[in-house]
């Protein structure tokens, strides 16, 4: 609902605990709120009213990106840590297990990928997407290195 006296009219501040923008259909399309114990966090919704991206920042001050699948489920985040400056990126299945990790230490030492689960492995290939290999690595910790190049798995499109 749009109150025409209002509608252009610019505000020096506006202050609130809580703010919720909507769409010409009054569905929620983003929030701007302090939760839990005054974390700060913009929320920004899809067309059906789910979480799809939010941003955050902790009374530590350690921001958060996180990044929702369209059944309302977190498949991925992002954080620097204040404290040490790590980046840390994971991305999680859709049974909320972490599969992927990469942290790079603030100071520059070292850069660490974890991967989780079962049996993983990770294809490394061209840039320009030639073959290329696979490193396995399986729960026991034994890493192996194909040495049979693979075609890269297929493009997929969206539909």
């Amino acid at each position: 609902m749009r109150n025409d006296d209002e509608h252009g009219k610019v505000h020096d501040s506006i202050t609130a605990r809580l703010f919720v923008l909507v769409d010409d259909e009054d569905r929620t399309r983003a929030r701007i709120e302090t939760r839990d114990k005054g974390n700060a966090v913009v929320t920004l919704l899809d067309i059906d009213e789910r979480p799809r991206i939010e941003l955050g920042v902790g009374n530590d001050g350690k921001g958060l990106i996180t990044l929702w699948d369209a059944s309302s489920r977190p498949r991925a985040f992002m954080t620097v840590d204040p404290r040490t400056d790590d980046f840390v990126f994971a991305a999680l299945d859709g049974l909320g297990e972490t599969r992927f990790t990469l942290q790079v230490r603030g100071d520059g030492s070292a850069a660490q990928l974890g991967l989780g689960g079962k049996e993983l492995s990770v294809l490394l290939s061209h840039a320009e997407g030639r073959s290329g290999r696979i490193l396995t690595c399986s729960p026991d910790g034994e890493v192996q290195f194909c040495t049979e190049p693979v075609d890269p798995p297929a493009e997929t499109t969206e539909e």
